[in-house]
């Protein structure tokens, strides 16, 4: 934790804990709502860390198994996917890129119903 926050987190930890500013109640629902919203910033964070590691891991077991290239294909809300989005690992640009050009002809599965909004390839690193 940077110096500033930490600071300023003892600061707030102080005056929670000798109680001088949080005798009234509106003093202490506007600490409530500060409080739930760094919960659920926190929880974002996390996740956000979550996603980063588990992509990590997926790069670097692609890369284990020879595969240097990814399609990716972002896709509306209605199919549900995590972040609307799937991925797929491939040996070549090439590769990646005709699944590319699979998904914008002939949709999801080959079966002409749900297309990406957009597809991009990229190097695996």
């Amino acid at each position: 934790m940077r110096d500033y926050v930490k600071n300023a987190c003892e600061e707030i930890d102080a005056a929670l804990f000798t109680g001088d500013s949080f005798f009234e109640k509106s003093a202490r629902e506007e600490l409530k709502a500060y409080i739930l919203r760094w919960q659920r910033r926190l929880r974002e964070l996390e996740k956000s860390a979550e996603r980063e590691a588990a992509e990590e891991a997926a790069n670097a077991a692609a890369k284990a198994a020879g595969k240097n290239w990814r399609s990716i294909a972002i896709w509306d809300y209605s199919l549900k996917l995590q972040d609307n989005t799937s991925t797929d690992e491939h040996e070549t640009r090439e590769q990646a890129e005709t699944v590319c050009r699979m998904l914008k002809r002939d949709g999801l599965g080959g079966q002409g119903k749900h297309f990406p909004l957009h597809t991009r390839v990229e190097e695996i690193e």
